[in-house]
């Protein structure tokens, strides 16, 4: 197998699986932002991972290196697959947040409220509602 890329693909593993130690670590857990910049991360390693592998498996010379190429491809495979749940994680609980605080705003409309009072103070609640509906559409091609 050519020395560059069993290196690539190394470091491709390496990246990977140290990318999925550290979101397991903390103790509230990342953020959004960390998420999604680890999902980012992981798919980049994988990809990286792919292009090695093609052109290791025209190299192979046993099936022992081939067994090294698919445990190579599968590791990179899980830590994307896993950085991708956290992401989609991070939106049904956006999603599930902002329906949780418009429907309680709306239950605890006072009877005695005029309507442009209650009307009012629902607007941002249902706006936040429909951002996190979008958000957790993203990327998902619905349509």
């Amino acid at each position: 197998m050519n020395t560059t890329h069993r290196g690539l693909a190394a470091a491709a593993l390496v990246g990977a699986l140290s990318l999925a130690g550290l979101t397991g670590c903390a103790a509230s857990g990342p953020s959004e932002q960390e998420n999604a910049a680890a999902a980012c991360t992981a798919l980049a390693d994988y990809d990286a991972t792919l292009t090695a592998a093609a052109a290791d498996l025209s190299e192979a010379t046993t099936v022992g290196e081939l067994r090294d190429i698919r445990e190579t491809v599968a590791a990179a495979h899980e830590a994307a697959d896993e950085a991708l749940g956290a992401v989609a994680d991070d939106r049904a609980e956006a999603l599930q947040g902002a329906w949780s605080t418009f429907s309680e705003q709306l239950q605890s409309v006072d009877d005695d409220a005029s309507l442009a009072d209650a009307r009012d103070s629902l607007v941002e609640d249902a706006r936040a509602l429909a951002g996190a509906r979008e958000t957790a559409e993203s990327g998902l091609n619905c349509g």
